[in-house]
């Protein structure tokens, strides 16, 4: 269960929730899949959700659940 916030994890999570089409290719990346971009994108749209929810546990929760389905 350690591994959970790691980048290797949240990058996973980023791939399953299809997000790199939103971000920017730095050209030195030379089509290369940017894993911490995507891990740190993971990390604030959860932290965007836990901010705006009032720190609600259940709201990260249901957010997760809902890039899930």
């Amino acid at each position: 269960m350690r591994d959970i916030g790691t980048n290797e994890k949240l990058h996973g999570i980023a791939k399953d929730w299809n997000l790199r089409k939103y971000l920017k290719e730095n050209p030195s990346q030379k089509g290369e899949e940017p894993k911490t971009a995507l891990a740190s994108t993971v990390e604030a749209i959860l932290g965007a959700v836990w901010v705006d929810s009032e720190r609600k546990f259940g709201a990260v929760h249901h957010a997760v659940k809902k890039f899930q389905s």
